[in-house]
């Protein structure tokens, strides 16, 4: 239970650290990142059968590296966002992505993801 209670305030931290913007507009992102806010992988109306094949679809549509373990952990310690859309953060090769997930009759799809990527 402890770990897990650890890997959701990882995660939230992780949320504070690249997501959202300010009232001016900035970022919370690390200096020479910028945030990144990428559609979901699949066209609307589109699904895939579990919600580990949407995320690891979606890491594949950002080009992004994350470890079965970590995608696991993402979806075990994700939050209700809105109705029945789930927030679920993927810690990276590159850092964490944030995605939301949404069920779909039948299936599961990436509605939205969002990182702190290299500024360009």
């Amino acid at each position: 239970m402890r770990s897990v209670l650890t890997l959701v305030v990882v995660a939230a931290l992780g949320l504070v650290g690249c997501g959202g913007s300010s009232s001016d507009g900035a970022t919370d992102c690390p200096d020479g990142t910028a945030l990144q806010e990428t559609a979901g992988g699949l066209p609307q109306g589109d699904a895939v059968e579990t919600r580990d094949a949407a995320v690891e679809l979606e890491l594949e549509h950002l080009g992004a590296d994350a470890s079965d373990d970590a995608v696991t952990a993402g979806i075990v310690a994700s939050v209700l966002a809105a109705e029945g859309v789930e927030q679920v953060v993927i810690e990276s090769a590159d850092g964490a992505i944030t995605m939301l997930l949404a069920p779909q009759m039948p299936g599961w799809r990436v509605e939205r993801s969002t990182r702190c990527a290299p500024a360009t």
